[in-house]
């Protein structure tokens, strides 16, 4: 006891609640600190997931409600290319974006298009599509057209000429 008289000076009996009052305060605002920090952690953990459901909930409904139909082909009337129409077939419209990222193939070889479709407004709508791919020539000649949506689904339609001279399959 001595030596704590000498270390602590004199020992004063009125001070000593103080101490465990403030340790008690101390621990009570590090625990509501605590509890703030996780309740915050949680709720963007929750905002994030909720964005996450959401933006596959709007693909899911995209995906489901987009779809194109080739409705016909025929030969370019100024040249020898083929031209096809693309019908809207669902009721989904798409976007400038979404029309570039369509995928043309013939034979399955992905081509090049010199006019892409540039508005699919809305269920019901066409446009037309000039490829550089030349128009079959012969009687019993084909070509597989297909249309590929971003989505991986899409439309095919097979052209095969039926006699000299057909302007269209």
């Amino acid at each position: 006891m001595k030596i704590m008289k000498f270390m602590f000076g004199k020992m004063n009996s009125k001070r000593k609640g103080i101490t465990p009052v403030i340790a008690i305060v101390l621990l009570l605002m590090m625990t509501v600190a605590a509890a703030g920090m996780a309740y915050m952690w949680i709720m963007s953990l929750q905002e994030d997931m909720e964005e996450t459901a959401n933006e596959g909930i709007a693909k899911q409904r995209r995906d489901a409600s987009s779809a194109i139909t080739i409705e016909s082909v025929w030969k370019d009337p100024a040249g020898l290319d083929i031209q096809f129409v693309i019908r809207n077939s669902g009721t989904y419209t798409f976007t400038a974006t979404e029309l570039g990222q369509f995928g043309y193939y013939i034979d399955g070889v992905p081509i090049t298009v010199g006019t892409k479709c540039t508005g699919l407004a809305g269920a019901g709508s066409t446009c037309i599509v000039d490829s550089d791919e030349l128009f079959p020539a012969a009687p019993g000649d084909e070509k597989v057209i297909m249309v590929k949506l971003p989505a991986g689904k899409g439309s095919t339609y097979t052209c095969r000429l039926k006699a000299t001279g057909d302007k269209s399959c």
